[in-house]
């Protein structure tokens, strides 16, 4: 039985805090990244550990010493924590990593996750836009700046208000 359920999920769902701790790591990420873009049905740990190394190293060729590191965090520690709660199944004697279930919560949560950055992106994006229509409407005289200028800019100035404290939330 899994750990969450142990720990008195009785839905056999993560807890939230569960879901933020599985995803808090780059190389935990990877894994799960990487297995659910692989054909293959299972992985070995030491092609797993090389694909994550190349991912980390900026050129792409990892050192033998830091594809050992990356085999040695997920032998020891990541890749036992995500078959704990049955994210993953990890044979420790053969040494290969495979995916349980693509529908578990964790996956879930890292590829269906809307990008808040991207919509702020795209609020910001619309305002500067229609700054840009009311400066030049104004300049050309057709837009009076008083009746219409000012209520649009102030409320841009709120749009942009909220689209700044998003930001600094995420």
């Amino acid at each position: 039985m899994s750990k969450y359920i142990d720990a008195g999920e009785q839905d056999g769902t993560l807890p939230d805090a569960e879901i933020c701790d599985l995803l808090s790591n780059d190389r935990r990420r990877e894994t799960i990244d990487i297995l659910l873009n692989t054909d293959a049905d299972q992985l070995e740990l030491r092609d797993l550990a090389g694909k994550i190394a190349a991912r980390e190293c900026e050129n792409g060729e990892p050192e033998r010493q830091h594809e050992q590191s990356v085999y040695v965090s997920l032998h020891q520690t990541h890749l036992p924590k995500l078959d704990n709660c049955d994210l993953i199944e990890y044979d420790d004697d053969r040494k290969t990593v495979a995916l349980t279930d693509e529908d578990h919560p964790v996956i879930e949560q890292l590829t269906h996750q809307p990008n808040h950055y991207e919509r702020v992106k795209q609020t910001a994006a619309f305002a500067g836009v229609i700054g840009v229509v009311i400066v030049s409407g104004a300049l050309f005289g057709l837009i009076d700046l008083c009746t219409t200028v000012i209520p649009v800019y102030i409320l841009l100035l709120i749009v942009a208000l909220y689209a700044a404290g998003i930001m600094h939330i995420l």
